[in-house]
């Protein structure tokens, strides 16, 4: 690919050394992922029309993806600043994403992949901005809370960018979470909290619940921007809610910083940030970050602001598994994008990660075994 231009980084290049990539992660399905959060932002352009149920995606030694979509994924948003909560009229559904099986020679059994889209409506932006630290309180094992009703600092998966959150959980005509008891307690109750009808986290528990999804196959979440976010949300959800139902991974493209935290006067609020990092790092090992070093998305949130006497902090999920590489497009858009940057590229990885295997297991060609030789006994 001599019209790519890509920096070596942590990238393989026709001569790199591939031990840069890290344990387990796998170029011909990041391709495959890459190409499914493609799909993600054709679905949303060509809506209300539905993304075929059946197709094909470009594979290397995968040679050719077949997929077949079992589910569409949709989000509510907000028409403008006056949207006012359980009215309607004041929100729209808009296409969010997908589920789905994909077959390929390299993996006869297949894979299923929820892919969900980057940014693209006003909400959308303006969710993004919301970075105020929210606990991740998803489903029923969200966690204890105190007897007086107020929610305990201690939920398993500790916090998260608030924006993102609010976009996995909220529902039809902006409907929110609300929050029950699920088992009293002497000193703390259990609390659960609700998925709301039409919310993206209702639909992805409803369709992994009535087993839509094959659970003897790997499940790969996958995302592009805001939806390498949700993608982070998404596999925590699953992780926290289905444990060990599926053999779970998370690979996310231009993913920004998820995992949140509040510290005020030294105490903490929600968080730390660390809390949602060591969560994720235990339950979802087999996660990736893949990120072009000039786009501007994978650092714009800070990992700590000073508010008065608070602090917020944000942090990166799967730090120590970072597929890095660096090609310059000339714009902030350019180095973002999916479709021109983060395609190519994993395009490129899966050709020269494979290229290279191929020459490992050439091997060279065995010599004869050695026979043993006799001397002829001199006559006489």
């Amino acid at each position: 690919m001599s019209e790519q231009i890509f920096t070596q980084l942590d990238e393989p290049s026709e001569n790199a050394n591939l031990n840069k990539l890290p344990d387990g992660f796998d170029a011909d399905i990041a391709y495959l992922l890459g190409q499914c959060c493609s799909a993600t932002y054709t679905q949303y352009a060509q809506y209300p029309t539905p993304l075929g149920t059946r197709g094909t995606f470009n594979g290397v030694t995968a040679n050719e993806w077949s997929y077949t979509i079992k589910a569409e994924l949709t989000t509510v948003e907000a028409l403008g600043l006056g949207a006012t909560v359980g009215k309607s009229g004041y929100y729209r559904k808009v296409p969010i994403g997908f589920a789905m099986h994909c077959v390929s020679a390299k993996f006869p059994k297949g894979i299923n992949v929820i892919a969900i889209r980057g940014t693209s409506t006003y909400d959308e932006w303006k969710q993004d901005a919301s970075v105020y630290p929210t606990q991740f309180l998803v489903g029923t094992n969200a966690g204890p809370g105190y007897e007086g009703g107020v929610i305990g600092y201690d939920t398993p998966a500790g916090s998260a960018h608030g924006g993102f959150l609010n976009v996995y959980t909220q529902g039809t005509n902006g409907a929110l979470p609300e929050r029950s008891i699920i088992k009293k307690g002497w000193v703390h109750n259990m609390y659960g909290y609700s998925r709301v009808d039409g919310s993206i986290s209702k639909q992805v528990h409803t369709m992994l619940e009535n087993d839509v999804l094959d659970s003897s196959i790997p499940l790969y979440v996958t995302g592009h921007s805001l939806g390498a976010g949700l993608a982070v949300i998404c596999a925590t959800d699953i992780a926290l809610n289905f444990p060990s139902k599926y053999d779970l991974h998370m690979y996310n493209l231009a993913g920004p910083r998820v995992a949140a935290g509040l510290i005020v006067d030294g105490h903490t609020v929600f968080g730390p940030a660390s809390t949602m990092v060591d969560y994720f790092d235990r339950h979802i090992p087999k996660s990736y970050r893949i990120v072009n070093e000039p786009d501007i998305i994978p650092i714009s949130i800070p990992p700590s602001t000073k508010v008065g006497p608070g602090e917020i902090q944000f942090a990166h999920v799967a730090p120590s598994r970072q597929v890095s590489f660096c090609k310059q497009a000339g714009s902030i858009g350019g180095n973002h994008s999916c479709d021109n940057t983060y395609v190519p590229y994993l395009k490129y990885l899966a050709e020269h990660q494979n290229a290279s295997a191929e020459v490992k297991v050439k091997a060279k060609p065995k010599s004869k075994p050695k026979t043993r030789r006799t001397r002829k006994k001199k006559t006489s």
